[in-house]
This record gives structure tokens, C-alpha cells and sequence, in this order.
């Protein structure tokens, strides 16, 4: 038997996805992702919601993404490990000071999703941090990358990959 082909279980009588599967899916929604953000044209995906689906609460920021890429390109980022985000995330005073003294607008900035079905001007409503409110940070765009997709929110998990990729890229040239 091929590898790309599926095969059945005779004991339960399940029939398996394709060795790979989930992998190329995955591979092929983060390229429709990357084209459609680098052309700035509308997403190459199909919208869930005109198939009869309920549209995700949790959808990409693009002005959070579009921001973490200007700090990219201007060098402003932290070239940081992993697990570094724990010591480098921003506590809850100083997220409450950057929202006193910048507001919600700004704040939303540092976010990589907006959750729809949160109020407005809640904290609740931001998902996915990448940074501290002065330079984006590698560990926390990883953390973002890695928490959507564990959470299957999909096109989040591709704006973090890319934006990881664009800081591995950013660190390589020296800035």
C-alpha cells in the first residue's frame, strides 16, 4: 500500500485520512495565507460563513499583524528563546497603564486575534500578545503560533508563522 493512500482499520471498520493529511492541509491554508497577505488581496479561503458554517469568533488582527511587521523591518524586535515569553509577556499593570495612557485602540495593536464575541474595549476581546508595547518579541510570536494552533484557530497560527519566519529572517541580516 502507498503511502498517500488511506487504509481501514478491519477491527473497528474506520476508514483513515491519507498519511500527511492534516499536514498538507495545514501547509496549504498557511500559503493561501502568505499570498493573499502579500498581495493585499482578500483571503484565497473559502468564507465558513457563506458555506452555511458559523463564522470563528477568533479572527486575525490585521492591524496588529501589519504593525509587528513595520517593527520587524525597522529592527525594533527581541531575537529572544522560546520559553523566554513567561519573563517577558507584560504584567497586568502594565497593560492597565499602557490602556490608561494609550487606550484600547493602541492596545489592540500588540494582539494577534480579536475575539468577535467579546465586548468592545474589554480585555477579553484580545487574544495572542507578541509584545511589550515597544518591540515585538520571538518568544511570545512563537507562544501565539503554538497556542492557535492548539486552539485550531488557524489563520492566527499562519499571521504568527509568517511573522516568525520574518523575524528568523530579520536576525540572520543582523537587523
Amino acid at each position: 500500500m502507498a503511502d498517500n493512500e488511506g487504509y481501514t482499520d478491519e477491527r473497528l471498520r474506520v476508514r483513515h485520512p491519507p498519511r500527511g493529511c492534516l499536514r498538507q492541509v495545514r501547509a496549504a491554508r498557511l500559503a493561501h495565507w502568505v499570498v493573499s497577505k502579500s498581495l493585499s488581496s482578500p483571503p484565497l479561503l473559502p468564507d465558513p460563513a457563506k458555506e452555511g458554517q458559523e463564522a470563528m469568533a477568533v479572527i486575525v488582527n490585521d492591524h496588529a499583524y501589519e504593525q509587528a511587521q513595520k517593527l520587524i523591518r525597522e529592527g525594533k524586535f527581541v531575537a529572544d528563546g522560546r520559553d523566554a515569553w513567561s519573563e517577558h509577556q507584560p504584567s497586568t499593570k502594565q497593560e492597565n497603564e499602557f490602556i490608561d495612557q494609550h487606550g484600547f485602540d493602541e492596545y489592540e495593536k500588540w494582539f494577534l486575534s480579536i475575539d468577535d464575541e467579546a465586548r468592545e474595549g474589554t480585555k477579553a476581546r484580545y487574544k495572542y500578545p507578541y509584545g511589550d508595547f515597544q518591540q515585538v518579541h520571538r518568544c511570545g510570536v512563537l507562544s501565539a503560533e503554538s497556542r492557535a494552533g492548539q486552539y485550531k484557530h488557524f489563520d492566527v497560527e499562519a499571521a504568527a508563522a509568517h511573522l516568525h519566519g520574518a523575524l528568523d529572517v530579520a536576525s540572520a541580516r543582523g537587523r
